[in-house]
């Protein structure tokens, strides 16, 4: 029985791991609320100030997430930037993020202040970012499951595993 046993556990990890369709977590839920607070600290340490967030986007697929949301002060008017990188000529108004769970803590992989448009919705065009912005976005973008983004095949970018990163 043992040796039963083994054989199917070992036969077990030769098949390939099937991910859930990317979910919305829903609002309210502990799920959510902890994916904000993981974000809520580094996203305050890069602007430097107080940030609450207003998902616009928010899909969960195995320990992958990927977020676009508004910035908001903490009493949940817009935010300001001013005192910020971001305050001229042009202050962003929302943002991305690409977080993995890790250890039971969502942490950012890669994150947009003030992107495009196309920036934040096209899976192909963020993986690039991701490519460029070097270690370990890099090989981060090779795994990311693209149906997290809002559009996961809006353009024709393809990101090849050994391309070097553009400076």
């Amino acid at each position: 029985m043992r040796l039963l046993l083994a054989a199917l556990a070992a036969a077990s990890s030769l098949l390939p791991v099937v991910h859930a369709a990317p979910r919305e977590p829903p609002a309210g839920s502990a799920e959510r609320k902890q994916l904000a607070d993981d974000l809520r600290t580094p996203m305050q340490e890069q602007i430097g100030k107080p940030i609450l967030f207003r998902f616009k986007h928010l899909r969960l697929e195995g320990d992958w997430a990927y977020a676009v949301w508004i910035p908001l002060q903490p009493n949940g008017r817009p935010f300001d930037w001013a005192g910020t990188r971001w305050a001229e000529p042009f202050p962003p108004e929302d943002a991305c993020t690409l977080l993995r769970r890790e250890g039971g803590t969502w942490r950012p992989v890669h994150a947009v202040i003030g992107p495009t448009d196309a920036t934040c919705e096209c899976a192909p065009y963020f993986v690039e970012l991701m490519h460029d912005a070097g270690e370990p976005a890099r090989a981060a973008a090779r795994s990311v499951p693209v149906a997290l983004f809002p559009n996961p095949t809006c353009g024709p970018v393809a990101v090849p595993a050994s391309r070097p990163a553009r400076r």
